[in-house]
Protein backbone atom coordinates (compact mmCIF):
# COMPACT_ATOMS: atom_id res chain seq x y z
CA UNK A 1 0.00 0.00 0.00
CA UNK A 2 1.22 3.39 -1.00
CA UNK A 3 0.24 6.59 0.60
CA UNK A 4 0.92 10.15 -1.15
CA UNK A 5 1.52 13.24 0.35
CA UNK A 6 1.66 16.17 -1.39
CA UNK A 7 3.38 19.45 -0.13
CA UNK A 8 3.73 23.07 -1.67
CA UNK A 9 5.44 26.18 -0.56
CA UNK A 10 5.70 29.42 -2.12
CA UNK A 11 9.02 30.24 0.18
CA UNK A 12 12.48 29.21 -0.26
CA UNK A 13 12.57 26.70 1.88
CA UNK A 14 14.23 23.49 2.40
CA UNK A 15 11.41 21.44 2.93
CA UNK A 16 13.53 18.11 1.42
CA UNK A 17 16.12 18.57 4.06
CA UNK A 18 13.88 19.51 7.07
CA UNK A 19 11.65 16.36 6.31
CA UNK A 20 13.85 14.18 5.72
CA UNK A 21 15.99 15.09 8.91
CA UNK A 22 12.81 14.81 11.15
CA UNK A 23 11.84 11.10 9.17
CA UNK A 24 15.42 9.95 9.97
CA UNK A 25 14.97 10.39 13.65
CA UNK A 26 12.05 8.01 13.57
CA UNK A 27 13.43 5.79 10.57
CA UNK A 28 14.25 2.35 12.52
CA UNK A 29 10.90 2.93 14.43
CA UNK A 30 8.95 3.10 11.32
CA UNK A 31 10.98 0.27 9.45
CA UNK A 32 10.50 -2.15 12.42
CA UNK A 33 6.59 -1.34 12.08
CA UNK A 34 6.94 -1.78 7.84
CA UNK A 35 6.99 1.72 6.51
CA UNK A 36 9.28 3.35 4.40
CA UNK A 37 9.06 6.29 2.73
CA UNK A 38 10.73 8.36 -0.71
CA UNK A 39 10.45 11.76 -1.33
CA UNK A 40 10.10 13.86 -4.05
CA UNK A 41 11.39 17.24 -5.29
CA UNK A 42 10.41 19.49 -7.89
CA UNK A 43 10.98 22.98 -8.02
CA UNK A 44 8.58 25.33 -10.53
CA UNK A 45 9.56 29.06 -10.78
CA UNK A 46 9.67 30.29 -7.81
CA UNK A 47 7.07 27.41 -5.64
CA UNK A 48 8.30 23.90 -4.02
CA UNK A 49 6.94 20.73 -4.73
CA UNK A 50 7.83 17.80 -2.24
CA UNK A 51 6.25 14.28 -2.47
CA UNK A 52 6.30 12.41 -0.10
CA UNK A 53 5.34 8.29 -0.88
CA UNK A 54 5.16 6.28 2.05
CA UNK A 55 5.34 2.52 1.56
CA UNK A 56 3.03 0.91 4.35
CA UNK A 57 3.08 -3.02 4.33
CA UNK A 58 1.63 -3.96 7.62
CA UNK A 59 1.36 -1.17 9.28
CA UNK A 60 -0.46 -0.80 12.70
CA UNK A 61 -2.46 2.08 14.01
CA UNK A 62 0.70 3.22 16.43
CA UNK A 63 2.83 3.03 13.19
CA UNK A 64 0.58 5.26 11.35
CA UNK A 65 0.35 7.94 14.27
CA UNK A 66 4.53 8.16 14.32
CA UNK A 67 4.53 8.31 10.74
CA UNK A 68 2.67 11.40 10.92
CA UNK A 69 4.06 12.44 14.16
CA UNK A 70 7.06 12.98 12.87
CA UNK A 71 5.58 14.56 9.74
CA UNK A 72 3.92 16.89 11.77
CA UNK A 73 7.37 17.62 13.54
CA UNK A 74 8.93 18.34 10.88
CA UNK A 75 6.09 21.24 9.74
CA UNK A 76 5.95 22.69 13.02
CA UNK A 77 10.12 23.02 12.96
CA UNK A 78 9.43 24.82 9.30
CA UNK A 79 6.91 27.04 10.98
CA UNK A 80 8.60 27.82 14.59
CA UNK A 81 12.18 28.68 13.12
CA UNK A 82 11.40 29.32 9.32
CA UNK A 83 8.25 31.73 9.35
CA UNK A 84 8.64 33.06 12.44
CA UNK A 85 12.07 35.33 10.84
CA UNK A 86 9.26 35.67 7.88
CA UNK A 87 6.79 37.38 10.23
CA UNK A 88 9.30 39.46 12.07
CA UNK A 89 10.89 41.05 8.57
CA UNK A 90 6.82 41.98 7.21
CA UNK A 91 6.24 43.50 10.55
CA UNK A 92 9.53 45.91 10.39
CA UNK A 93 8.30 46.51 6.59
CA UNK A 94 5.47 49.41 8.01
CA UNK A 95 8.11 51.32 10.11
CA UNK A 96 9.13 53.35 6.92
CA UNK A 97 11.40 55.81 9.75
CA UNK A 98 13.63 52.64 10.68
CA UNK A 99 16.56 52.69 8.92
CA UNK A 100 18.52 49.18 7.98
CA UNK A 101 20.85 48.95 11.05
CA UNK A 102 17.79 49.89 13.39
CA UNK A 103 15.68 47.30 12.16
CA UNK A 104 18.31 44.46 12.37
CA UNK A 105 18.94 45.58 15.83
CA UNK A 106 15.35 45.06 16.25
CA UNK A 107 15.63 41.75 14.82
CA UNK A 108 17.78 40.88 17.15
CA UNK A 109 16.38 42.13 20.27
CA UNK A 110 13.12 40.11 18.62
CA UNK A 111 14.46 37.22 18.51
CA UNK A 112 16.18 37.46 21.79
CA UNK A 113 13.11 37.89 23.21
CA UNK A 114 12.08 34.69 21.82
CA UNK A 115 14.95 33.31 23.56
CA UNK A 116 14.13 34.51 26.81
CA UNK A 117 10.86 33.18 26.10
CA UNK A 118 11.95 29.51 24.80
CA UNK A 119 10.28 27.67 27.71
CA UNK A 120 6.88 29.17 27.37
CA UNK A 121 6.56 30.82 23.72
CA UNK A 122 8.05 27.44 21.52
CA UNK A 123 7.28 24.88 23.94
CA UNK A 124 3.48 25.61 24.23
CA UNK A 125 3.41 26.84 20.31
CA UNK A 126 5.68 23.82 19.24
CA UNK A 127 2.91 21.44 20.86
CA UNK A 128 -0.06 23.21 19.67
CA UNK A 129 1.23 23.53 15.99
CA UNK A 130 2.06 19.75 16.36
CA UNK A 131 -1.75 19.35 17.28
CA UNK A 132 -3.23 20.84 14.76
CA UNK A 133 -0.80 19.31 11.62
CA UNK A 134 -1.67 15.95 13.13
CA UNK A 135 -5.50 16.67 12.84
CA UNK A 136 -4.77 17.78 9.30
CA UNK A 137 -3.00 15.00 8.21
CA UNK A 138 -5.53 12.52 9.62
CA UNK A 139 -8.01 14.11 7.25
CA UNK A 140 -5.70 15.15 4.23
CA UNK A 141 -2.82 13.94 2.11
CA UNK A 142 -1.98 17.78 0.93
CA UNK A 143 -0.73 20.86 2.53
CA UNK A 144 0.03 23.95 1.15
CA UNK A 145 2.63 25.64 3.53
CA UNK A 146 1.67 29.23 3.02
CA UNK A 147 -2.17 28.86 3.08
CA UNK A 148 -2.38 26.27 6.49
CA UNK A 149 0.26 29.57 8.06
CA UNK A 150 -2.54 32.41 6.69
CA UNK A 151 -5.57 30.42 7.91
CA UNK A 152 -4.74 27.78 10.71
CA UNK A 153 -1.71 29.50 12.63
CA UNK A 154 -3.55 33.25 12.56
CA UNK A 155 -2.78 33.45 16.23
CA UNK A 156 0.31 32.10 16.08
CA UNK A 157 1.30 35.05 13.84
CA UNK A 158 -0.30 37.66 16.05
CA UNK A 159 1.71 36.42 18.95
CA UNK A 160 5.02 36.83 17.05
CA UNK A 161 3.57 40.30 15.64
CA UNK A 162 2.61 41.50 18.83
CA UNK A 163 6.27 40.91 20.15
CA UNK A 164 7.84 42.54 17.32
CA UNK A 165 5.41 45.70 18.50
CA UNK A 166 6.90 45.32 22.27
CA UNK A 167 10.60 45.40 20.97
CA UNK A 168 10.00 48.06 18.74
CA UNK A 169 8.00 50.08 20.98
CA UNK A 170 11.11 49.35 23.66
CA UNK A 171 13.38 50.67 21.11
CA UNK A 172 12.02 53.91 20.17
CA UNK A 173 11.83 54.39 24.17
CA UNK A 174 14.96 53.45 24.53
CA UNK A 175 16.09 56.42 21.61
CA UNK A 176 14.56 59.22 22.88
CA UNK A 177 16.15 58.23 25.98
CA UNK A 178 19.39 58.49 24.35
CA UNK A 179 18.18 61.25 22.77
CA UNK A 180 17.72 63.16 26.06
CA UNK A 181 21.17 62.24 27.41
CA UNK A 182 22.90 63.57 24.45
CA UNK A 183 21.45 66.83 24.78
CA UNK A 184 21.25 66.66 28.61
CA UNK A 185 25.41 65.43 28.31
CA UNK A 186 26.02 68.31 25.81
CA UNK A 187 24.42 70.81 28.24
CA UNK A 188 26.50 69.71 31.05
CA UNK A 189 29.56 69.68 29.20
CA UNK A 190 29.56 73.62 27.81
CA UNK A 191 27.60 74.83 30.88
CA UNK A 192 29.63 76.67 33.40
CA UNK A 193 30.28 74.37 36.76
CA UNK A 194 29.03 76.31 39.54
CA UNK A 195 30.98 73.46 42.15
CA UNK A 196 33.72 71.22 40.80
CA UNK A 197 32.60 68.34 43.13
CA UNK A 198 28.84 67.94 44.81
CA UNK A 199 27.65 65.66 47.60
CA UNK A 200 24.29 63.84 47.11
CA UNK A 201 23.05 62.04 50.33
CA UNK A 202 19.92 60.18 50.26
CA UNK A 203 18.94 60.29 53.85
CA UNK A 204 17.18 57.17 55.53
CA UNK A 205 14.23 58.96 56.17
CA UNK A 206 13.21 59.42 52.21
CA UNK A 207 14.46 62.53 50.85
CA UNK A 208 18.02 63.82 49.61
CA UNK A 209 20.16 67.18 49.96
CA UNK A 210 23.20 68.18 47.73
CA UNK A 211 26.29 69.68 49.06
CA UNK A 212 28.73 71.57 48.25
CA UNK A 213 32.69 70.21 48.76
CA UNK A 214 32.94 71.85 52.23
CA UNK A 215 29.77 70.14 53.19
CA UNK A 216 27.30 72.72 53.11
CA UNK A 217 23.69 72.31 51.84
CA UNK A 218 23.21 73.81 48.25
CA UNK A 219 19.57 73.54 48.79
CA UNK A 220 17.70 75.34 51.60
CA UNK A 221 14.69 72.56 51.64
CA UNK A 222 15.32 68.34 51.74
CA UNK A 223 12.65 66.54 49.09
CA UNK A 224 10.97 64.17 50.41
CA UNK A 225 10.67 60.99 47.85
CA UNK A 226 6.89 60.10 49.58
CA UNK A 227 5.68 63.97 48.24
CA UNK A 228 7.46 63.25 44.60
CA UNK A 229 5.61 59.47 44.22
CA UNK A 230 2.65 60.58 43.37
CA UNK A 231 2.69 64.02 41.41
CA UNK A 232 5.97 64.76 40.36
CA UNK A 233 8.80 62.19 39.07
CA UNK A 234 11.40 62.17 41.50
CA UNK A 235 14.15 61.49 39.17
CA UNK A 236 13.48 64.61 37.12
CA UNK A 237 13.69 66.66 40.35
CA UNK A 238 17.06 65.16 41.38
CA UNK A 239 18.60 65.43 37.62
CA UNK A 240 17.33 68.86 36.95
CA UNK A 241 18.60 69.80 40.06
CA UNK A 242 22.22 68.32 39.47
CA UNK A 243 22.29 70.14 35.74
CA UNK A 244 21.42 73.39 37.25
CA UNK A 245 24.27 73.62 38.78
CA UNK A 246 26.69 71.78 36.78
CA UNK A 247 29.09 70.42 38.94
CA UNK A 248 32.08 68.52 37.61
CA UNK A 249 31.84 65.55 39.34
CA UNK A 250 29.23 64.43 41.97
CA UNK A 251 29.81 61.54 45.24
CA UNK A 252 26.89 59.79 46.03
CA UNK A 253 25.99 58.92 49.70
CA UNK A 254 23.72 56.95 51.35
CA UNK A 255 22.15 53.09 50.95
CA UNK A 256 18.76 54.59 49.47
CA UNK A 257 20.13 54.98 46.62
CA UNK A 258 20.84 50.79 46.09
CA UNK A 259 16.72 51.24 45.31
CA UNK A 260 17.15 53.52 42.81
CA UNK A 261 19.24 51.39 40.12
CA UNK A 262 17.37 53.69 37.13
CA UNK A 263 18.49 56.87 38.67
CA UNK A 264 21.54 56.08 39.75
CA UNK A 265 22.22 54.93 35.68
CA UNK A 266 21.16 58.07 34.81
CA UNK A 267 23.44 60.05 36.73
CA UNK A 268 26.43 58.13 35.78
CA UNK A 269 25.27 58.22 32.19
CA UNK A 270 25.20 61.79 31.77
CA UNK A 271 28.12 63.12 34.09
CA UNK A 272 30.28 60.11 33.03
CA UNK A 273 31.42 56.84 35.07
CA UNK A 274 34.90 58.70 35.95
CA UNK A 275 33.18 61.34 37.24
CA UNK A 276 30.53 59.74 39.50
CA UNK A 277 31.84 58.35 42.70
CA UNK A 278 30.01 55.87 45.09
CA UNK A 279 30.53 56.68 48.65
CA UNK A 280 31.55 53.25 50.54
CA UNK A 281 30.52 54.08 53.62
CA UNK A 282 30.67 57.50 56.20
CA UNK A 283 29.44 59.31 58.57
CA UNK A 284 27.16 61.07 56.05
CA UNK A 285 25.81 57.66 54.62
CA UNK A 286 24.30 55.97 58.10
CA UNK A 287 22.52 59.91 59.26
CA UNK A 288 19.28 60.06 59.66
Amino acid sequence: MVISYQISSSKAIPLEQIIKKELKEYSISLLNEGIAFKTKLKMIKKCTFLEINVYNKEATGSAAYCFLDCLASGFTNIFINQYKLKVIDSALKKYHYLNCEEKKLIIKNSLHKFTEKTNIFEKRWKAVINQRLLCYFYEYHSLNIDGFFAFRLQDFRREIEKIVEDTIEDFLIEKEYEDFLRLIRHFVKNAKSKFDMVHLIFFKHNYFRLYNEKMIPIDTNPIPLSYLDNDINFEDILISSLISIAPKSVTIHGAAIKSEKSMLNTIINIFGEKEVILCKGCPKCSKD
